[in-house]
């Protein structure tokens, strides 16, 4: 009783629909009735109860009403959601992003429509971007194609204008999931030159079969989430997790733990499940993965080019 009193409590003060006295008194209301009811079960009070009775189905009431949009007032970098159309082998994609970034939040918008050739997949890559500490990482998987071209995915918090990220505020139905298709030169160029953020990159042993089985998963992911939209959280539905469920078409067996909650440590999950090459030891693994360098005096111009330069270890010296 106690902590659905301070999870109520929670939902009303991020999401009540009021001003900010009137959500601070639901809010402390809200919590004397948790106390109340838990108060009422170790007397056994019905009368201590009744407040709970009365107030605790019309929150779940409230609540579950409370359904994601795609009509908001987005930000321009998640403005549009991409969506997949499956030809043979060919993957096409309408609104890839090929932003040009002027600054950490400023940009040239250009979105994109892309063919893919599924049966030229030439390698899958686990990218991890950290800003503050080894906890804490955003985590994106890039897919190669024979002819250069990458493409890297990225779910995502679809903020409005304005909005500012809280992470206890994401779990109480503040923002929707997005799912991001990039080119690596956008994607990738942003966190590590503008946002000076330590970007690391994993190559994944996947054989072909499963790589492409992996990228249609992604496909068919943002053809779902574009018809029906999803709230993002932090704890539920996050860029970490989108990856454990997608990954989950090659590997059902694949289980979460407390890495897929912190996910700065997620590349090692993926090598202790074989995703990474388990002959090198994981700590050789991260020694080599930092990209950031690279990515800072890459060709800005090129997205082929972008990718080759951030592979290749003699490109930053």
């Amino acid at each position: 009783m106690v902590l659905f009193g301070i999870w109520g409590a929670l939902a009303l003060h991020f999401r009540a629909p009021v001003g900010d006295m009137a959500r601070l008194g639901l809010t402390a209301g809200f919590l004397v009735i948790g106390a109340l009811a838990a108060l009422a079960i170790v007397r056994r009070s019905a009368r201590l109860f009744l407040p709970a009775l009365v107030c605790f189905p019309a929150i779940l009431f409230w609540w579950t009403a409370i359904e994601p949009s795609q009509s908001r007032a987005w930000t321009g970098d998640v403005a549009h959601m991409v969506t997949a159309d499956i030809r043979g082998d060919a993957l096409v994609l309408s609104n890839v992003r090929n932003f040009r970034w002027t600054g950490d939040t400023t940009f040239e918008p250009a979105w994109e429509t892309r063919s893919y050739d599924l049966a030229a997949i030439s390698s899958v890559d686990l990218v991890a971007s950290y800003w503050d500490g080894e906890n804490i990482a955003h985590m994106l998987v890039s897919f190669g194609f024979a002819n250069g071209e990458h493409l890297i995915w990225s779910a995502e918090l679809r903020r409005v204008e304005g909005q500012v990220y809280e992470t206890v505020a994401s779990m109480f139905k503040l923002s929707e999931l997005i799912m991001v298709a990039a080119d690596e030169r956008d994607l990738v160029g942003v966190r590590a030159r503008n946002r000076g953020e330590d970007v690391r990159l994993y190559p994944l042993s996947l054989p072909p079969e499963a790589a492409r089985k992996l990228l249609l998963a992604y496909a068919q992911a943002a053809n779902e989430l574009a018809a029906h939209p999803r709230w993002y959280n932090v704890l539920t539905n996050n860029c970490t997790t989108v990856i454990l469920d997608l990954a989950r078409t090659l590997d059902p067996g694949a289980s979460y733990d407390w890495r897929v909650f912190l996910p700065g440590y997620f590349p090692q999950y993926a090598w202790d499940h074989g995703a990474l090459d388990r002959s090198v030891p994981f700590d050789q693994w991260r020694a080599r993965a930092g990209i950031s360098a690279r990515a800072q005096a890459a060709d800005m111009l090129d997205g082929r080019a972008f990718s080759k330069q951030i592979r290749d270890v003699s490109s930053a010296r």
